[in-house]
């Protein structure tokens, strides 16, 4: 025997696991099936209602189907009650038993007991199948036209659903529906009018067929209106769903017609004006008449009177009432804008609420009420509450966009767009997207009247909020192009190369985010070529991140460091230009005015101000044949750091200590390209007559270091003569410092050169171009080993998968042939196997596929792949590789990265 039901409920309450309650059940259910087995029709209902609650709980009941149509059989009113309910609520349309109640159902349908009868149609009106709604419309039809106003309702009610189901049925039932119009009864009248709605949005040709109820619906209305019953009275209303409904078929049959909007206007400027709004019950009333308003062709004067109950709507301190306001003034804007935005401080007040549904609706309603004249006011009172927002990241994204939205749309002018858009940044640039940030970069680049301050505030900005991932992902960018703006002392604040530097090395070291580090680099690359005394850090800094764990980041700085080399010295100019300004961007900001200059808005740093005097005698001193200190050109100190000695093994910097020569003829020049790069020599010069003092330092022109032409690279081991001719060298001092002469040579290997006696002529000190400077990376000659012909090496391992690289040379030193071993060490197959290598700018590589893409377990070598590695700088840079495999395990997918270094220095 199972237990009572509200034992069950009671166990189930006390179990404290989901575990406990589902053994619960299952006992309970094996109780319920064995008695509906056995047919105990006494426990039957008892029964039902178990499984009820039981399906509440989302467990299976189908089993007790058929047990609900055993008790929609029965005669009492109890047993089928309990019947029907589970009929609706353990049945669903696709249930095969549920065609076995139709004939049940037609019976009761036709009983003479109304509460019976009742059971039948709310059953059909809550479940039913087309086939159902065909056979039983009938039956509907003569409960409609002959039954009680208790009966009539509920027969109503259910021909929604028949009509849903059967649209051919319409014209039938339309016929009843007129007399079901003309009762007085408010439970017949509520149920045909939602009939009729219905009908009318099923078949919007029966339309014109209710326009003749408009009258005596309005006749109704005020009836209801004006008139207090105790019987229908609901928080001070009467009968507020006769009221509402009645309002529902007003906005159906008057849409689109003058005629008929007119006859109900009156009665709608009544209900506008009277209703108790202290309830709800009323507010529901007005907000149906609100809508109601604006669905037929009323007038203004009504429509504005709408807009103003919105409005008492907003300052409510529900929150419903707020929710369906906000919902409602949306679709109100076309008719009246300025009325709407009237209410713009209640608007912004509702997004202090709590509810995030309310100031979603609050945001979306200011984006629509934006114009050209009050977007700064906006925009201003947005950033106030972006400013007070904590820890509400879903919302803050949400008002950052369409604060960004707000400004790329309705700007007055570039210069606004500017200063409005950094301070977005700086209050949250963690959540303004790329597509906002780009849009700014790309405003900036094409005006170019206000690159110089925008690059200005965006560096002070950053400085102070570097937590702000959007702000230096548009700083970064500006930095790089227009950084050598911020050079000099203009606007009250100094900044020298080293600060800009400075700051984007703080900016790399501080973030995690792998696109800000790729701006940066970027950045850094396009200032290499504008700040010269910063040569040496950027390439540092670039270099920093080869080691970068994103393989994005490693492979832009492995590039970028790429071209800092001596033979992209000519093309790196052209590949770090600026980008042009977009089209796609120039359509939009090119009609926007530019607006004002000037740069009231940079912060000012106290900086000392050098001396004018100063300032004027060194612009009287300059011409176009300055004379600079080379030391200071190329980036090193009469004293040389620690650092600079190791970058210049060959002590090549220690020539330019030399006093120049003596003798004012016309000199041969010896040129250390031709010794190095196996280049021409340079041209003798001359100088002009001048009285030099006896220890002046000689010091080359800009104009000269940039008039020598670039040395050809080739084979840099041609350079090097292992059986060179005698050749003359000048005389560097050697009274001075003989050793330090003689070690220079023997670390250029040139053993058989004679040094010129003293007696002898001293040529001039040859002159370097500008990027043969310490700071840039030049390359080295690397000691001559024998090439190994068969190398082989273990290049990546794993607990299952070994890859053993056998590298041979050919005949032609530069190229090497890779193969490669894949050796299972595992006890399962290596499926989807993909291997792939990224070499730098100065290797080539061809890569053929995997003879296989799987490898069976314990097996070494059957799956092979090849390799053929060009080095353009062989015997100078060995081979580097970055190696990516991908394969499946056991149904579980691996991802490796690694670098491979491992390669001979003459490969």
């Amino acid at each position: 025997m199972s237990t009572k039901l509200k034992d069950l409920i009671r166990n189930v309450r006390a179990c404290k696991t989901a575990a406990e309650e589902r053994a619960i059940i299952q006992k309970e259910k094996a109780l319920i099936r064995e008695s509906l087995s056995a047919n105990e029709t006494e426990y039957r209902p008892r029964n039902v209602a178990k499984l009820l609650f039981i399906s509440m709980l989302g467990h299976d009941t189908d089993f007790g189907q058929m047990g609900c149509l055993d008790l929609i059989t029965a005669n009492s009113f109890a047993e089928k009650r309990i019947g029907y309910l589970g009929l609706t609520q353990l049945f669903n349309e696709k249930s095969e038993v549920l065609m076995m109640a139709t004939n049940r159902i037609r019976i009761d349908l036709n009983n003479q007991s109304n509460y019976i009868v009742s059971l039948a149609l709310m059953a059909l009106s809550e479940i039913c199948t087309a086939e159902m709604c065909r056979d039983l419309s009938g039956e509907v039809l003569k409960l409609m036209q002959n039954g009680t106003a208790y009966i009539k309702k509920k027969a109503a009610l259910a021909s929604t659903r028949i009509v849903s189901k059967v649209p051919e049925k319409v014209d039938d039932f339309a016929q009843k529906l007129e007399l079901l119009l003309e009762d007085r009864h408010h439970g017949v009248l509520v149920s045909a009018l939602q009939l009729c709605q219905h009908i009318v949005l099923i078949s919007p040709e029966q339309k014109t067929r209710f326009n003749r109820f408009i009258p005596p619906m309005v006749r109704i209305f005020k009836s209801v209106y004006s008139t207090y019953s105790a019987e229908y009275d609901i928080g001070g209303v009467s009968d507020p769903f006769l009221q509402i409904e009645i309002l529902k078929f007003f906005r159906i049959i008057c849409a689109q017609n003058q005629t008929l909007s007119d006859e109900v206007s009156e009665i709608l400027t009544q209900v506008a004006a009277n209703t108790n709004t202290s309830k709800n019950t009323g507010n529901a009333v007005l907000y149906e008449c609100v809508k109601t308003i604006f669905a037929i062709e009323s007038t203004n004067t009504l429509k504005t009177m709408g807009i103003n109950i919105l409005g008492k709507f907003l300052a409510n301190k529900d929150a419903n009432s707020r929710y369906v306001s906000l919902f409602m003034l949306q679709k109100v804007l076309k008719h009246d804008l300025q009325s709407v935005q009237k209410y713009k401080q209640t608007i912004l007040d509702c997004l202090k609420e709590n509810d995030i549904s309310i100031k979603k609706l609050a945001l979306d309603l200011l984006y629509m009420i934006t114009n050209d004249g009050n977007v700064k006011n906006v925009v201003k009172d947005l950033q106030n509450q972006l400013l007070d927002l904590q820890d509400e990241d879903e919302f803050t994204q949400e008002l950052t966009n369409k604060i960004c939205n707000i400004i790329d749309k309705y700007a007055p002018t570039r210069r606004w767009y500017i200063d409005t858009s950094i301070r977005v940044l700086i209050l949250a640039g963690n959540y303004v997207s790329e597509e906002s940030t780009s849009a700014l970069i790309h405003l900036v680049i094409g005006t170019p009247e206000l690159q110089s301050y925008a690059v200005h505030k965006l560096y002070f900005s950053l400085k102070e909020n570097l937590n702000q991932d959007g702000l230096a992902r548009v700083t970064m960018y500006c930095l790089g192009d227009f950084g050598q703006m911020l050079l000099g002392t203009a606007y009250g604040s100094k900044i020298d190369e080293s600060d800009i530097v400075g700051l984007i090395q703080k900016v790399v070291q501080k973030t995690n985010v792998d696109s800000i580090k790729e701006y940066a680099l970027s950045a850094l690359i396009k200032l290499y070529t504008k700040l010269k005394s910063q040569s040496l850090p950027i390439q540092k800094l670039i270099q920093s991140q080869i080691s970068s764990s994103s393989l994005e980041v490693s492979k832009r700085a492995s590039e970028y460091y790429g071209l800092l080399d001596i033979q992209w010295q000519d093309q790196v100019l052209g590949i770090c230009q600026n980008i042009p300004a977009c089209p796609n961007y120039k359509q939009i900001y090119e009609n926007k005015p530019i607006g004002e200059v000037e740069l009231d808005e940079i912060p000012v740093q106290e900086t000392a101000e050098p001396d004018k005097q100063q300032k004027q005698d060194k612009q009287q001193k300059k011409g176009p044949d300055d004379i600079i200190n080379i030391e200071e050109f190329i980036g090193i100190s009469s004293e040389p750091k620690q650092q600079d000695k190791l970058d210049d093994p060959f002590n090549l910097l220690k020539i330019y200590e030399q006093p120049p020569p003596q003798n004012q003829q016309q000199q041969q020049i010896f040129d250390l390209n031709q010794i190095i790069f196996d280049s021409q020599p340079a041209q003798p010069t001359q100088q002009t007559q001048q009285t030099q003092q006896p220890q002046q330092t000689y010091q080359p022109s800009i104009q000269q270091l940039y008039q020598q032409p670039p040395p050809s690279i080739g084979n840099l081991l041609d350079g090097f003569n292992f059986n060179p001719q005698p050749v003359n060298v000048p005389q560097l001092n050697p009274q001075q410092n003989p050793q330090q002469n003689q070690q220079l040579f023997q670390q250029l290997n040139l053993s058989q050169i004679t040094i010129p006696q003293n007696n002898q002529q001293v040529p001039q000190v040859p002159q370097i171009p500008q990027y043969q400077q310490a700071t840039s990376p030049v390359i080295q000659a690397a000691p001559v080993q024998p090439v190994q012909n068969n190398f082989v090496f273990t290049a990546f391992e794993d607990e299952s998968i070994e890859i053993i690289f056998t590298a041979t040379k050919e005949q032609q030193p530069e190229i090497t042939n890779i193969n490669v071993s894949f050796n299972n060490k595992s006890q399962f197959p290596l499926t989807d196997l993909q291997f792939h290598v990224a070499v730098i700018k100065h290797l080539k590589l061809q890569l053929t596929a995997p003879t296989y893409a799987v490898i069976q377990p314990n097996s070494k070598g059957t799956v092979t792949q090849k390799l053929i590695v060009t080095n353009s700088l062989q015997g100078f840079k060995g081979i580097v590789m970055k190696l990516k495999i991908n394969y499946a395990i056991n149904g579980q997918q691996i991802t490796r990265e690694q670098t491979c270094n491992k390669f001979p220095t003459d490969y």
